[in-house]
């Protein structure tokens, strides 16, 4: 049985990517393509919608410090990776996360049929959208 709970990292398929992130040479590149390719996509697969997610809130720690219950994976990436200059990731970032939450993404499809847990999820990734924004 796999892992999965309303936080952002809470699920296999993100900390499957942010350990791929947290290993690669170049993770803006990485960072940048799970963005491009989720605002390109007509349906949302569930992986690349958590790899958005893993990025943006990636990208969220290291401009506004970490706020997820991240656990020291993403704190020490953030740690290596301060140095990084992100300010143009910002408008690609909050595009694919809106994506995410947008009709045609299969990871908020399978959180809208959870109707008890969904605005909690939602509000999750809408607070990393909006921290990216500001």
């Amino acid at each position: 049985m796999g892992a999965w709970g309303m936080g952002i990292l809470q699920d296999d398929a993100a900390a499957d990517f942010l350990e791929e992130l947290c290993e690669a040479e170049d993770p803006l590149s990485l960072m940048k393509g799970a963005f491009v390719s989720a605002s390109a996509a007509k349906y949302l697969e569930y992986d690349p919608a958590h790899q958005v997610l893993v990025s943006a809130a990636a990208l969220d720690a290291l401009l506004n410090g970490t706020h997820y219950g991240s656990g020291e994976e993403l704190d020490a990436w953030v740690k290596r990776n301060r140095g990084l200059n992100v300010g143009a990731l910002k408008g690609p970032a909050v595009a694919a996360v809106r994506r995410v939450l947008a009709g045609g993404s299969e990871l908020n499809e399978l959180w809208l049929e959870n109707a008890k847990d969904y605005p909690t999820w939602r509000a999750g990734v809408e607070l990393i959208a909006g921290r990216l924004e500001a």
